[in-house]
């Protein structure tokens, strides 16, 4: 308790009262005999915040991947829909129960990286491209990794004529982005430079990369 205050609007006293986590609030006399008040309200949170870890629950990262899977290959309106669910790809069965997909990510690796960099964070990738997302077809990947299993994750090779097996492969070797080094090879009015390099999408035959 700070002090004593001036009686509320339906004339009940009152103290101001500090809390643990340094917050005031009004708190009528009565709620602080019986013990109803505990906190200025940050209590509570915490509790609901450490329930809906628990379970995987809603605003958590593990929740909001599970809705990304969900969406993408259930909802026709999703911008990535026709990757996925336009292209057969399902989300099995058991995995429509948030507890049950919370269970196997735990149990097969899943950490909640949100306090590291992005490229760092967990993500949710298919072994098979053309398979569904379940337990037998699904790994936890940083992006890096996971951008090797793109579809889109093509040959290129460098106006030196070194060529690469994927993208990932030469934006880690010249130390640029993978977002980068395809838009250059999507580039055709102009050559575009990235890392030091004009870069081109192996068309045919087989890629043997450069020492």
């Amino acid at each position: 308790m700070v002090r004593q205050v001036e009686n509320d609007r339906r004339n009940r006293p009152q103290q101001l009262c500090r809390c643990e986590c340094d917050n005031e609030r009004l708190v009528i006399n009565n709620s602080l005999k019986t013990g109803n008040s505990r906190s200025c309200g940050c209590l509570a949170r915490e509790r609901s915040a450490a329930t809906q870890y628990r379970h995987g629950g809603k605003g958590t990262p593990l929740w909001r991947i599970w809705r990304g899977i969900r969406k993408r290959c259930e909802s026709p309106t999703n911008s990535d829909f026709r990757h996925y669910g336009g292209r057969g790809i399902k989300v099995c069965a058991e995995w429509h129960d948030l507890v049950v997909f919370r269970d196997w990510a735990l149990a097969n690796g899943w950490e909640d990286r949100s306090h590291l960099p992005k490229n760092e964070h967990l993500s949710i990738d298919r072994i098979d491209n053309d398979g569904p997302y379940s337990p037998e077809n699904c790994r936890w990947s940083t992006k890096s990794e996971q951008c090797r299993n793109r579809r889109s994750n093509r040959a290129v090779r460098r106006s030196d004529g070194k060529t690469y097996g994927t993208i990932v492969a030469a934006a880690e070797d010249v130390g640029t982005s993978y977002k980068d080094i395809r838009a250059a090879c999507l580039c055709t009015r102009k050559r575009k430079i990235v890392g030091g390099y004009g870069w081109a999408f192996v068309r045919n035959g087989p890629v043997v990369e450069a020492d």
